[in-house]
Formats: C-alpha cells, sequence, structure tokens
C-alpha cells in the first residue's frame, strides 16, 4: 500500500516531522556529505513517523541513508545491518543503509516517508493506529521474540489493543539471552503502565502472570514478586539476587507488624505492599520516627536486643492507641 499524500486530518503533522528531520540533519558539524541536497537521506521510517500521528513528540528519528557520515557515532548499533546513533540537539537520531519494511517489528513501526513527501504503509500500520490496534505477526516475533515484551509495553503505553496471531510466549521468550530479556523486562515493569502491560502478557500471550489489583511503586522488586513474575525467572532474565528478594518478599511474615517492622525494617513495608498489608504500611512512619529519636543504646550484654526490645514496645503503644 503506498500512498503519495497522507490524509488531510494529519498532513500538518506529517509536514512537521518532515521539516523536523530536515533541521536535525541541518544541525550536523558536516552535511557536505550525508545531506539532504544531493538526495541521500532517503526515508525517515519507524516510531516517530508513529508518534506524529498520534499526536506525540518523536522520541528518536530513524534515518533510512546510503550516505557516508563524516563523524563519529555515539554508539553502533545491530549485526547483519548495521545503525549509527547520533545524539543532536537533544534528539536520538539513528541512521541506517537498508529500508526493509516487511522485516520491521510491527505494521506501525513499518511506515516510511520520503524527502518527496511520499507515504509507504506496505503492512497496514496505519489502519493500525486509526483502530487502535497493534497487529502481532508470528514470524515477526519469532525473528526476536524480545518483541513480546515490547509489544506489550507498546500496547499499554498507546492504549492499543493486541490482535493477530497468537503465540507460545512461553516458548519463545526461552530463546532470548538473559541479558537482552532483563533490560527489556526492566522497561516494561517500570514503565507507568506496567499494570497493563502484565494484562496483556497473561491475556494475550498466555504468560502465568498475576495481574495486581492496585498500582505500585516503581521499584523492580515490589512489582515483580506482586506479579509473581519471580516465579519463572529464566522468562525474564531476572538475576538471581532479585529473584530470591522477591520470594523474600512474597513469604515474609507479617502476622506482628511492630515485631516485623523492627527486624525487616523498610524491607518488611515492600512485603507488606506485595502482600496487601495495610497494617504495616500504617504502622511505617511510627518505626522511622522511632528510628530518628530513639536514644543512644546503653552499654548492655546485647545491645541489638535493647534496641528492638524498645522499637517493639513503642510501636506497640502505637498500634493500641491507634496513632500510627
Amino acid at each position: 500500500m503506498v500512498f503519495t499524500v497522507f490524509p488531510p486530518s494529519i498532513n500538518h503533522l506529517v509536514t512537521f516531522t518532515a521539516e523536523t528531520a530536515y533541521q536535525i540533519v541541518r544541525s550536523l558539524p558536516d552535511h557536505t556529505n550525508f545531506t539532504i541536497y544531493n538526495n541521500n537521506m532517503d526515508f525517515l521510517v519507524g516510531g516517530c513517523l508513529r508518534d506524529i500521528i498520534l499526536g506525540k513528540p518523536p522520541k528518536d528519528y530513524d534515518i533510512i541513508s546510503d550516505a557516508h557520515v563524516p563523524f563519529e557515532p555515539k554508539v553502533v548499533l545491530g549485526k547483519d545491518v548495521l545503525t549509527y546513533r547520533y545524539i543532536i540537539g537533544g534528539k536520538i537520531v539513528d541512521v541506517s543503509s537498508q529500508l526493509n519494511l516487511q522485516k520491521r517489528d510491527f505494521p506501525m513501526n513499518a511506515m516510511a516517508l520520503d524527502f518527496q513527501g511520499n507515504y509507504y504503509d506496505p503492512r497496514g500500520g496505519l489502519e493500525d493506529l486509526f483502530n487502535r490496534q497493534l497487529s502481532v505477526e508470528k514470524e515477526r516475533l519469532e525473528e526476536d521474540p524480545i518483541r513480546v515484551l515490547r509489544a506489550a509495553k507498546l500496547c499499554a503505553e498507546l492504549g492499543l489493543t493486541p490482535v493477530g496471531d497468537k503465540v507460545d510466549g512461553l516458548l519463545l521468550l526461552r530463546q532470548v539471552n538473559e541479558g537482552r530479556l532483563y533490560q527489556e523486562y526492566l522497561k516494561m515493569i517500570l514503565s507507568p503502565e506496567w499494570l497493563k502491560a502484565i494484562e496483556i502478557l497473561k491475556d494475550f500471550f498466555q504468560l502465568p502472570l498475576k495481574v495486581p489489583s492496585t498500582n505500585l511503586p516503581p521499584l523492580a522488586p515490589i512489582r515483580t514478586s506482586a506479579c509473581e513474575a519471580h516465579h519463572y525467572p529464566e522468562l525474564f532474565g531476572l538475576p538471581p539476587k532479585l529473584t530470591n528478594l522477591c520470594w523474600d518478599l512474597e513469604h515474609m511474615d507479617l502476622a506482628d507488624p511492630p515485631a516485623c517492622l523492627c527486624t525487616h525494617g523498610k524491607k518488611a513495608v515492600w512485603g507488606a505492599l506485595v502482600q496487601s498489608k495495610p497494617e504495616v504500611i500504617q504502622l511505617y512512619k511510627a518505626w522511622a520516627l522511632f528510628r530518628h529519636r530513639a536514644p543512644k543504646t546503653p552499654t548492655t550484654e546485647n545491645p541489638h536486643k535493647h534496641y528492638y526490645d524498645q522499637c517493639v514496645a513503642f510501636l506497640r503503644e502505637k498500634q493500641e492507641l491507634g496513632d500510627a
């Protein structure tokens, strides 16, 4: 599907995108060999077009060009097809030399705009955006299974519904390098829309996760334990230290809040968030107050026990008075 112009409703957004890309290229230190002036800068592709159509400022710009860039990139990405990343005016600009829209992860990221104003959409990405959906293709996921996590995060952040091929998320994710898995997992679990992403992974990709009933602070141990991702650490590349901490939070004995707070401190609050124990959280301010005002521990045979006994007594008094 090829359009020579965008629909009128978004034409002004496309114009803005193209003009911004021109400005970025002109700001390069030396653009005599990497320039729109000799038609070497061929296409603007990917997420920047998607974001502009959705009325969001682009986070980065993907440019396809055969031109030689006359200065060093910030980093070089990729294996088969190299991508050169530059930071220009606070914007990320990725430059590569190969345009293959059929191989890109999702249809809405497989749109392209050339610098004569022609628009290319071979996989129906614009239709996906207008229908507020993300088309998932099994072949694309099998090429890079990390796209399972990216799909969930993208749908959650943009308010899209995943549609298309059903896949075995368990089987796919077990094929990915642990380092890459964990990096992508952290991006998802710490995003503002993480609850929706977990729901998509559970319902659409059939991963054995639990959807927490409430939002939680953006801390990986708390959110990981609450959604029970630590039960399957190999699926998300979780390091042993994080996995063990999550098990501790899930199984921490919180039956006696004062004793638990005086033993575990802030870690007890994390466990209370995971297990939904508000009575522990309510005593947290009193525990912090005690720590701040606690008298110096006298010299005794067991100073730690002396401090512990004082702390528990103080919190029990607060608990009984309802003055937590």
